[in-house]
């Protein structure tokens, strides 16, 4: 409530010692990737939030990753936690976030983690998961603190049941009838992804394939901010963790088509973020993972200005390449962009034949590679 001076009380049904330690989880957990607005306090604060939000009727977005979205909806599904220490963990954080979510008026956006999930398992899985969340998200906050703080190993049946019937009686369609659909960002990401693949492969060296993708964007595909920093920090000397590219070495086609999609999947999950601040102007947008890479990733490339971008290109490849590999890749890229002529005409022509002429593209590269398609035609 607001008061004439624009003085306000918030009364939050979690007890001071509680919002303190719910807060301590998500600053420690490093979850939150800030988009398109600032605090002056570098922590993410609920204070911060529900001020924004009475003060200046700010609306917060969450992009939740897979991550954090499975533990959610298996908490609505009634399960316990599992006992193992690592999806223990995570799964207290995800309630953690939930409940800072709740608290802080922050709507989760979940869909790019059920497009995700139906890749694996199909449509009616991911329906079903949808239909989850929704009761994960009206789940009383109290009961994710709960969670969160180790008091408790699950939602009571209790609660679901109150929450579900209160469901029922809003039952709407779902607006996307089909997660198994193939998106439109999917195709130029997966490109990216596979010319990794092959380069670190069949190239003498990391650096060299680094090269040879910096190359290859420049003379015979185009660019892709997301797709090129996320490979480029991959096959470096100093990723920001292992396996961002699963299997990127192995013998066995099945393994590299999985980690490929992977790594597609979070590049999409990445270029969706963008989409969204991008279009979604009225709204704060902020992404909330798990994942160490794809929190980094995205960190490295939405930067506020135009010079701070250059200093954040040269701090990336110094950062992942070391001083010497760092300076000769992050002049390669200068090399290429001059001599591609971005924002030419003559540029534009050649990106709409290469464009057109992506999906063939992607089955030469599955080809070089020797997996089974993985593209459908966008629909």
């Amino acid at each position: 409530m607001k008061d004439e001076e624009g003085f306000f009380a918030v009364q939050l049904p979690i007890d001071a010692r509680d919002l303190k330690e719910l807060e301590l989880i998500v600053k420690r957990s490093g979850i939150i990737v800030r988009g398109n607005y600032e605090f002056d306090n570098a922590d993410d604060r609920l204070l911060d939030y529900i001020t924004a939000n009475t003060l200046n009727d700010a609306q917060f977005r969450a992009v939740f990753d897979r991550n954090l979205l499975s533990p959610l909806v298996n908490l609505a599904a009634g399960d316990a936690l599992t006992g193992n220490p690592e999806s223990d963990a995570n799964a207290r954080n995800a309630a953690a976030c939930a409940a800072f979510c709740i608290l802080g008026d922050i709507l989760i956006e979940p869909a790019m983690a059920l497009y995700e999930y139906a890749s694996a398992t199909g449509n009616s899985e991911a329906q079903r998961d949808l239909s989850l969340f929704r009761v994960a998200d009206n789940v009383a906050p109290s009961a994710y603190v709960d969670i969160a703080l180790g008091r408790c190993s699950k939602i009571s049946a209790m609660h679901l049941a109150e929450v579900k019937e209160k469901l029922s009686a809003t039952e709407t369609p779902p607006r996307e009838p089909d997660f198994q659909r193939t998106l439109s960002l999917w195709s130029p990401n997966y490109l990216h992804v596979l010319k990794a693949y092959e380069l670190r492969r069949s190239a003498p060296s990391a650096l060299e394939a680094a090269k040879g993708l910096l190359r290859w964007e420049a003379e015979e595909s185009f660019y892709n901010a997301a797709a090129s920093l996320y490979c480029l920090a991959a096959i470096s000397h100093r990723p920001p963790k292992g396996q961002m590219l699963k299997s990127i070495l192995s013998a066995n086609s099945g393994q590299i088509s999985k980690g490929i999609r992977n790594a597609t999947w979070d590049v999409c999950l990445i270029r969706q973020f963008a989409k969204h601040m991008q279009k979604s102007k009225d709204f704060s947008w902020s992404l909330w993972s798990s994942d160490l890479a794809l929190r980094q990733i995205t960190r490295s490339l939405f930067i506020s200005t135009e010079s701070s971008k250059d200093e954040a290109l040269s701090l990336f490849f110094l950062t992942h390449w070391g001083k010497r590999d760092g300076r000769l890749l992050l002049q390669t890229y200068l090399d290429h962009m001059q001599v591609a002529g971005m924002n030419s005409t003559e540029r534009a022509k050649v990106l709409d034949t290469r464009f057109s002429d992506i999906n063939s593209q992607i089955l030469l590269q599955e080809k070089k590679l020797g997996i089974f398609s993985a593209h459908r035609e966008e629909m």
